[in-house]
């Protein structure tokens, strides 16, 4: 990756950095490159209160505009819609995150995720190839209602090339997956869902190429199995001691 701009985004609104956001952002400042600056994405932008010049809030209902309102007002209200909607918080900061970065990398972190230890600039800038659109966790599984084994991912922290083409393939299929609320063969309607199908969906329709960043792809927790693992923890949100 050479020394190309990084660029770090994640998002959470404020009952979410009252039991476990803030450790993310705690861990972060303690263990990042102090080069990099965190975007941090929330619905509860007045709400919450940071001095570091190292996080910079962004008010996600203002910069997702009318294509994350439409989603939350159309979509059905049950308990996975319900979910859909609290995980399209995520993928409408990605999207804003993508529309305005046009070079470099761009590096998602879940707001469950806690660093345990100084990470180099030199891993952050190199976990990526150059030839690659993203660096990921992916991993298979078999889905009953499929009866098959289906390519997914676990998305508490991967790398998108923001570098053309790479960017606009990404960003345009991913979008249109919201904007038309297509979640079609999806085992789920949610943001993990949806990145896979956009990452193979753009390698067979121009090639492109993904590094996988854990060797396994039948683990269903892949993130302790990675190149991660020595740096990182992601818990499970509601269960911040359960590994994934």
């Amino acid at each position: 990756m050479g020394n190309n701009k990084l660029t770090v985004i994640s998002s959470q609104g404020i009952e979410q950095w009252n039991t476990y956001g803030k450790d993310l952002v705690d861990t972060f400042l303690k263990h990042w490159p102090t080069e990099i600056v965190l975007q941090l994405y929330t619905e509860d932008i007045d709400k919450f209160s940071l001095s570091s010049d190292r996080v910079n809030l962004k008010d996600l209902v203002k910069l997702a505009g009318n294509d994350y309102k439409n989603f939350i007002e159309s979509v059905p209200n049950n308990s996975i819609w319900d979910r859909c909607k609290k995980f399209s918080k995520k993928a409408f900061s990605i999207i804003d995150a993508l529309d305005n970065t046009n070079e470099g990398f761009l590096i998602w972190i879940d707001a469950d995720v806690k660093t345990k230890k100084d990470i180099p600039l030199s891993m952050l800038e190199n976990i990526c190839p150059e030839d690659c659109l993203t660096a990921h966790l992916g991993l298979t599984q078999y889905i009953k209602k499929f009866d098959k084994r289906v390519y997914s991912s676990e998305t508490g922290f991967f790398i998108i090339n923001c570098e053309p083409p790479h960017k606009k393939y990404f960003l345009d299929e991913y979008r249109r997956s919201y904007v038309e609320r297509d979640f079609e063969g999806l085992r789920k309607p949610f943001d993990a869902e949806v990145f896979a199908r956009t990452i193979k969906k753009l390698e067979a329709q121009h090639g492109t190429k993904y590094k996988e960043l854990s060797p396994d792809l039948n683990l269903l927790g892949p993130f302790r199995k990675s190149v991660l693992a020595e740096y990182m923890y992601h818990y499970k949100a509601k269960h911040k001691k359960k590994l994934v």
